[in-house]
C-alpha cells in the first residue's frame, strides 16, 4: 500500500517557522516527571515552537478524549505542522482509532513523530514510512475480516429466517424479540441515500426504500452530506492510496460549503500527491485566505 506524504521543511533554514503540538495523555504526577520535559527537549532541540494538549486520562474502557479532537480540528485549521507523542497507543483507542487520527493528520498536511516507537511520518523517514504502511496493511485486514463476518452472519440469519418461514414457525432473534419473515433488516446501503435524496425522495420513502428507519436514514444522509464528514473522509482514502475519491469526496465538500477551508487545502495536498502543481498551489491559495478572511470576521466581532 503507498501512503502519499506531504513535504515537510526539514533543513535548519525552515525550522523556525515550525509549531509542534506535544499531545500527552497520562496522568499529572506522569507527564510533570517523565514524559513532558523529554518531548518538550525533543522539539525544542529542532528549533520548533511548542503547543501543549494535555489529556486527563480516564480509568473507563473507551472514554472519550476531547483534547484529542480538539487537536485532530487545530490540525484542520492549520494551527501546526508536527504533532509529537510518547507512544503510539497514546494516540487512539485502537490500531484502527490511531490509523484514522494519522489520516487526519495526512489531509492536514501535518507530520506525526512517536517518540519512543520508530514511527515519522515525513518522505526522509524510511524506517517510520514502512512502519505505518505494515499498520495501515494490518488495519486493512481487520476491516476485510470484519466486513466478511458480517456478510456471513447476514447470509446464515437470511437463512434461517427462510427456513423458518417455509416450516411455519416463529424465528426468535437473539435479542428475544420475534423476528418475522420479510421484516427490515439493520444492514442496509446507507450511500444510496445521497442517490434517493438527489431524486427528490422524502426520509421517509427512503427508510421504507432502504428497509430501515427515519432516523437511521437521517444520520446516514447528514454523514453523506456534511462538509465536514467528507473532509473527514477524503483524509482516510488519502491515507489509504485512494487520491482520485479524496479529491471527489473534497470537491462533494466544498460544493455542499464553498467557503470550507479545510477541503480546499485537503484537495490541494491530493493533488499536489499526484503531481498536480497548479492545481495544488491554487487550492491551498484558496483555503489561506479563506482562513485569513475567517480570523479577519472573528476578530471583528471579538473588537
Amino acid at each position: 500500500m503507498t501512503i502519499p506524504q506531504p513535504k515537510y521543511p526539514e533543513n535548519h533554514a525552515e525550522s523556525h517557522t515550525i509549531t509542534s503540538a506535544i499531545y500527552i495523555r497520562v496522568s499529572a504526577t506522569q507527564y510533570a516527571e517523565k514524559q513532558l520535559p523529554k518531548l518538550r527537549g525533543f522539539a525544542e532541540g529542532r528549533g520548533w515552537r511548542v503547543l501543549e494538549y494535555l489529556e486527563e486520562a480516564s480509568t473507563k474502557m473507551g472514554a472519550r478524549r476531547p483534547v484529542l479532537a480538539q487537536l485532530l480540528e487545530d490540525a484542520k485549521d492549520g494551527k501546526f505542522q508536527v504533532v509529537i507523542c510518547w507512544r503510539m497507543d497514546r494516540f487512539g483507542l485502537s490500531i484502527r482509532d490511531w490509523i484514522n487520527n494519522i489520516a487526519v493528520l495526512i489531509g492536514a498536511g501535518v507530520r506525526f513523530v512517536c517518540y519512543q516507537q520508530p514511527i515519522d511520518t515525513a518522505p526522509t523517514s524510511f524506517i517510520g514510512t514502512q512502519f505505518m504502511e505494515l499498520l495501515m496493511s494490518f488495519g486493512q485486514s481487520a476491516r476485510i475480516l470484519a466486513a466478511e463476518s458480517i456478510r456471513f452472519g447476514v447470509a446464515r440469519a437470511l437463512r434461517e429466517q427462510a427456513a423458518a418461514a417455509r416450516a411455519g414457525r416463529t424465528r426468535l432473534s437473539r435479542s428475544g424479540k420475534n423476528l418475522s419473515h420479510g421484516a427490515p433488516r439493520k444492514i442496509w446501503q446507507r450511500s444510496r441515500v445521497v442517490e434517493l435524496h438527489a431524486q427528490g425522495m422524502s426520509l421517509r420513502k427512503m427508510a421504507v426504500e432502504l428497509g430501515s428507519t427515519y432516523g437511521s436514514v437521517r444520520r446516514a444522509l447528514k454523514a453523506n452530506c456534511d462538509s465536514d464528514a467528507l473532509t473527514t473522509r477524503a483524509a482516510g482514502k488519502q491515507a489509504n492510496g485512494d487520491l482520485n475519491g479524496a479529491i471527489a469526496d473534497l470537491t462533494a465538500a466544498i460544493q455542499r460549503k464553498p467557503d470550507h477551508a479545510p477541503a480546499y487545502r485537503g484537495r490541494g495536498l491530493a493533488k499536489r500527491a499526484k503531481n498536480n502543481m497548479d492545481g495544488a498551489r491554487a487550492d491551498i491559495a484558496k483555503a489561506v485566505q479563506l482562513e485569513k478572511e475567517a480570523n479577519e470576521n472573528e476578530a471583528a466581532k471579538s473588537s
